[in-house]
């Protein structure tokens, strides 16, 4: 059939149906972009607290570090093992003040002994001997992120390097 002799042609664009699917699968595709975006925002807020804790933990041995230059004997052979402290970031003084970093992190600090065999390695405790001039030290930082405490810890020994 035919007006004026030109054919009729009944594909003139998109019928309704075709648009509603079209429009259907963008905004699955628009929903789905939008809930991982918004899962990326969420854990690089939680990791950016986390690298920030490592850093604390970093500085806490830096400054117990800097307590032993200064001396050993005053800064740290006096802190009783397995007692948590804090430090006074200012004068590197112990403080029992809770301090929050950041107004978020709380660091706290423990010695603990360590003990020598016969031949002066480093041994479990109890041992033949505990070492004066070495101790192992704990850093541990917390903080609230909303879904918990979380806590990060590093440790390591240090010596009374310059008999101090």
């Amino acid at each position: 059939m035919s007006v004026n002799n030109l054919p009729i042609s009944k594909k003139h664009g998109f019928s309704l149906v075709e648009i509603l699917v079209a429009a259907s699968i963008m905004l699955i595709v628009a929903g789905a972009i939008t809930s991982a975006f918004s899962k990326y925002i969420l854990i690089a807020r939680r990791n950016t607290n986390s690298v920030k804790a490592i850093y604390l933990l970093d500085e806490g041995v830096e400054i117990v570090k800097i307590m032993r230059d200064m001396s050993w004997k005053q800064n740290i052979e006096p802190i009783q093992n397995d007692s948590p402290f804090r430090v006074d970031r200012k004068t590197y003084s112990t403080t029992d003040s809770a301090e929050l970093i950041g107004g978020i992190f709380d660091r706290t600090f423990v010695f603990s002994e360590i003990c020598r065999n016969g031949n002066g390695d480093i041994s479990e405790c109890p041992s033949e001997t505990v070492a004066t001039d070495t101790r192992k030290i704990t850093v541990n930082v917390t903080w609230n992120d909303g879904n918990g405490t979380n806590t990060k810890t590093l440790s390591t020994n240090i010596s009374n390097l310059f008999r101090n």
